[in-house]
């Protein structure tokens, strides 16, 4: 970060950790984990009457950033929190699988990667787990679907994304697919996601070629300046507020998502537009993780 603030140079990161809304050099797309994992418990809440939910997670600032909103949630709601930390690898899960089957959480937020949740998931309804996974964004990859947790997933986890999935019906997507044609790629979540996160960019590129400075200078002023990002639907209206602190910058929608055999990634929406109270009415003052002693 220091190097790219010192040198002027905008990035567009691969990831939705709440750090990056106070960081000017960068230019984030979609929800944080944090704002991810809020609205997953406030639908648990809502939805399935949940009084109970963990988080299961890597360190850092991608799993700590969504047990810090599940934290936050659970609190708001007046619900039970649990929080098991866990390393990557899928020998070493067993731990988790051990406390979620003898605590037995209604819900259970998962913040790994695919192959660790298809693990935590599968092993624990096996030994009996009865609850829900809501998996953040990262967690899912269609390869799971010839996966022994398979069956599993598809009765007990649902993913927490930031946009909808490949199949979407918006002009971004349509887009998106027209490009992935093109190019020969196959349907994935990846292409999507990179596809997304190139709106800001162009918008920065279009706003410092309108103001006459394409210098390094020029382009990080115009993107840090923007006031929002026109990304066809594929995020909301008002996304991409860089002009006005973290808190104004934080998308609090999200898009909850099932495994699906018949999507072209294996995952398709279930429930559109999810904005939970707590996420409407948290203010962003600093990144979770940090804010939150779990």
């Amino acid at each position: 970060m220091e190097d790219l603030e010192a040198e002027n140079i905008v990035a567009a990161p691969a990831g939705w950790t709440s750090l990056y809304l106070f960081q000017d050099a960068i230019v984030e797309s979609g929800p944080t984990y944090c704002a991810e994992a809020m609205n997953g418990v406030d639908y648990a809440v809502e939805t399935n009457n949940a009084e109970s939910v963990m988080a299961v997670h890597y360190a850092g600032d991608y799993g700590g950033d969504a047990a810090a909103g599940a934290s936050i949630a659970a609190e708001a709601n007046g619900i039970d929190f649990a929080n098991v930390e866990t390393t990557a690898g899928t020998d070493n899960q067993a731990s988790a699988v051990a406390a979620i089957v003898e605590q037995q959480p209604d819900v259970v937020v998962v913040s790994t990667g695919p192959a660790d949740m298809a693990t935590i998931v599968g092993q624990s309804v096996a030994a009996g787990y009865t609850g829900k996974f809501l998996g953040s964004s990262p967690t899912w990859n269609v390869a799971l679907l010839q996966s022994p947790a398979a069956p599993a997933l598809q009765a007990s986890y649902q993913l927490l994304g930031p946009w909808a999935p490949f199949d979407s019906d918006t002009p971004g997507h349509e887009a998106m697919r027209a490009a992935a044609e093109e190019s020969g790629s196959t349907p994935n979540e990846f292409f999507l996601a990179g596809w997304a996160w190139s709106y800001p960019l162009k918008a920065a590129l279009e706003a410092a070629a309108e103001n006459g400075d394409l210098t390094r200078e020029g382009l990080y002023s115009a993107a840090s300046g923007l006031s929002s990002v026109d990304y066809e639907g594929i995020l909301p209206e008002g996304s991409g507020d860089y002009a006005d602190g973290g808190d104004s910058a934080a998308v609090r929608v999200t898009q909850l998502s099932s495994p699906d055999p018949e999507a072209s990634t294996g995952i398709s929406v279930t429930e559109e537009d999810l904005a939970g109270s707590t996420a409407e009415g948290y203010e962003f003052t600093e990144p979770c993780y940090e804010a939150i002693d779990l």
